[in-house]
């Protein structure tokens, strides 16, 4: 059974000759490690390469060829930074994203990671803070490169963000928490921005090609849930 056809009898609750399986993304050190070959890209977060198209290719080429050696029946990609965008690198080392977010870079994984730390210090802040335009040129350039690599061979996911996830990375998880008892009506003011955009990065994975789309992130932590229940 090809991996498509085993995708989606399991998909819709049909029995294939084996379960499908996949990953939801895999750390750099470990493509090299299938594939024996280096990356030497620019920066990564995620599985999202921020600084030019030619080393994002380079990773899609990877990931592609590291998911076949692997077997794997679907893969995952998300959507690109737009045409001519660059992190704002500051002079600690660390990196600021599109969302706000200050990266720290992690050797072992040859990856930037939010370290918890942010450029929003008060909601004011954010009010005021111009989201990312999903729609940007150059958004799907990646997913489409990916797709037309894997057409007809592996099922193609589009990956989202949820706005729980977001926002209180945006925020940290600290103020996350304070500014949903002290400004309710700020943070689902600020879920409503996030979901809108969601919508529309939906479509525009849609429309490079995703067959599906994954939503995630953190919901909890090993203390159990990341807010009070009352709040869900």
């Amino acid at each position: 059974m090809e991996s498509r056809e085993r995708f989606w009898k399991a998909f819709e609750f049909e029995e294939p000759d084996r379960v499908p399986i996949t990953e939801l993304g895999i750390d750099i050190p470990h493509i090299e490690a299938v594939t024996g070959k280096e990356y030497r890209g620019g920066v990564v977060v995620a599985t999202l390469t921020l600084e030019g198209r030619s080393q994002e290719t380079e990773l899609i080429d990877l990931t592609v060829e590291c998911y076949r050696k692997l077997g794997f029946d679907m893969i995952v990609g998300g959507l690109s930074t737009p045409d001519g965008w660059k992190p704002d690198r500051r002079p600690d080392g660390t990196l600021i994203e599109e969302w706000g977010r200050v990266l720290y870079y992690d050797a072992k994984c040859k990856k930037w990671f939010p370290g918890g730390k942010t450029i929003f210090e008060f909601p004011e802040e954010w009010e005021n803070f111009e989201i990312p335009d999903a729609d940007a040129a150059g958004r799907g350039d990646g997913l489409e490169y990916m797709r037309r690599l894997v057409e007809g061979e592996m099922v193609l996911a589009g990956r989202i963000r949820d706005p729980f996830a977001l926002l209180w990375e945006m925020f940290t998880p600290i103020n996350f928490v304070k500014w949903m008892y002290q400004n309710p009506e700020f943070i689902r003011r600020m879920f409503d921005r996030v979901t809108a955009y969601n919508i529309e990065e939906i479509k525009v994975l849609a429309d490079c090609g995703a067959e599906l789309i994954i939503s995630g992130g953190d919901w909890c932590e090993v203390n159990g849930p990341m807010v009070p229940l009352k709040f869900f």
